[in-house]
């Protein structure tokens, strides 16, 4: 049975984690598969640990949880593997506090929460870690104002954005007088940190994307063309001439991504100061500042502390240069993220997104969903150019479909019948509340689906619900994740140390 095989002493000299975990998994009388089974991690995964091959965990975090599941259900002492796994085969690049606290899972729809609460596990487990000079003072955010204004006042449980004072006081900028080319940073992670493109750009100013300046030419500060720029309004002041706090220009990522820098392209030399902000929505009070510049010109490059997950990259004028007519105003013609996109997600969020209960409109979708009709209509579609791109790519190498419009069609269809299921589903708890799965459960299943190493510490994830619905009573799945994965890398931490 599983974990019924001896205990394990340690590592002997000369021999592996992998060779380790073999010798236990023989000795236990396991297959692969059945430690596969047992542990939920995948036998590609276990076969590789078993080579001294941890490419395919997906990071040192990872690779610890799958050794620790693995030794457990082998009868192995996790404890001595672990600390071989850290001297040996850990990243040469030092665990950071990001590292500590940010989802090492995809983040998912409910992207204001996982913003809000980045910032609130960032002082929990930078405290844990004895990060000395990152220091949270309570109250901070209500003391410590962005330099477009100061935030709303709360209008209820979890609508308080999120603070910026953790991430502007790690945060840094380089500046130069004039355009120069810059290598990417030199990393020993497996994160391949790349310029991510824009899904748009637009102008934004203090209400947001209402009042930016020029939005008709917003798409010119990403066209690299230095005699056809961006242009703000010119002022009578650098401070906006008492008009505004601020204007800027919002990159919209179309989904979470983890940046790591902003390079930023200006036609003026000198005289900018520049707040960097990112965040999950298109509000300034939702997107706190993560890096700033004074004083700047020519090639700017805005870069946190530590990278930040965010959807929406603000570049926030807070103070203009001056221009040739005696006024003050930006001008910019490139902006380029770095950073790495997020891997897709997998697990359903029913829980947090039901469907609306017009079921009288899902019932007849269902019916037209199992019609044989053979007939087709004509339809115009307009879809973005590289997903047509893609489409054309999957049909045409991958063999997924006859044909781009058939695929259109079946991925239009399984997405209704995807809206069918979660309908019905609601219906079944409206009319069965006591069956609706805790948040615990929904943690677990997440993590399960995931193939999350969390996965095989159900009573943490529970424990770790229990705490967060405590705190927010709207948490989801994926607040509970993170809340228990940085209590787990603290957990590591303090036992390494």
């Amino acid at each position: 049975m599983p974990g019924c095989g001896r205990r394990g002493v340690g590592i002997l000299p000369g021999v592996s984690i992998g060779a380790t975990l073999a010798a236990a998994r023989r000795r236990s009388g396991m297959t692969v598969g059945e430690v596969s089974q047992h542990t939920r991690v995948t036998e590609t995964i276990i076969r590789g640990i078993e080579q001294d091959d941890y490419a395919a965990c997906g990071g040192d975090f990872y690779a610890r949880g799958h050794i620790r599941a693995i030794a457990r259900a082998v009868g192995e002492d996790p404890v001595p593997l672990i600390d071989e796994f850290d001297s040996t085969w850990r990243s040469a690049q030092e665990l950071t506090a990001a590292e500590a606290f940010k989802p090492a899972m995809p983040i998912r729809k409910r992207e204001r929460r996982r913003v809000r609460w980045t910032a609130f596990l960032a002082v929990l487990v930078l405290a844990v870690l004895g990060f000395a000079g990152y220091k949270f003072v309570a109250g901070a955010s209500r003391t410590q104002h962005a330099a477009a204004g100061s935030h709303p006042s709360p209008g209820g449980p979890g609508s308080a954005p999120p603070a910026s004072a953790p991430a502007v006081q790690g945060s840094s900028a380089q500046v130069s007088s004039a355009p120069a080319t810059t290598a990417p940073p030199a990393s020993a992670s497996p994160i391949v940190v790349q310029a991510l493109a824009p899904s748009s750009v637009a102008a934004f100013g203090p209400e947001g994307l209402a009042n930016g300046d020029d939005p008709q030419g917003a798409a010119l500060a990403i066209a690299g063309n230095p005699a056809r720029p961006w242009i703000s309004q010119w002022y009578a002041t650098a401070e906006f001439g008492a008009l505004k706090t601020g204007t800027g220009l919002l990159l919209d990522m179309g989904r979470t991504v983890t940046v790591a820098s902003v390079r930023l392209s200006l036609v003026s030399r000198f005289g900018a100061d520049i707040d960097l902000r990112a965040g999950s929505k298109p509000e300034l009070a939702w997107l706190p500042r993560v890096a700033s510049a004074a004083d700047a010109g020519g090639t700017v490059r805005l870069q946190p502390g530590t990278p930040v997950q965010a959807r929406y990259v603000l570049i926030w004028f807070t103070r203009l240069p001056p221009d040739n007519a005696g006024t003050y105003q930006a001008s910019v013609y490139q902006m380029t993220v770095q950073g790495h996109r997020l891997p897709a997600c997998t697990t359903l969020v029913w829980y947090v997104s039901p469907v609306p209960a017009d079921y009288t409109a899902i019932d007849r979708i269902n019916e037209l969903l199992d019609s044989t009709d053979p007939e087709t209509v004509n339809t115009s579609m307009r879809i973005p150019k590289a997903l047509r791109e893609a489409a054309a790519l999957a049909v045409s190498e991958l063999g997924v479909a006859p044909s781009t419009t058939a695929l259109t069609a079946s991925a239009l269809r399984s997405m209704l019948q995807g809206t069918v299921m979660l309908a019905v589903l609601e219906r079944h708890f409206e009319k069965y509340p006591e069956l609706r799965p805790s948040l615990g459960d929904l943690a677990i299943a997440a993590a399960e689906m995931d193939g999350h190493p969390l996965a095989q510490q159900p009573e943490l994830l529970r424990r770790s619900a229990a705490e967060v619905q405590r705190r927010h009573p709207d948490a989801s799945p994926d607040d509970v994740l993170l809340w228990a994965e940085a209590l787990q890398s603290a957990a590591d931490q303090l036992g390494a140390a």
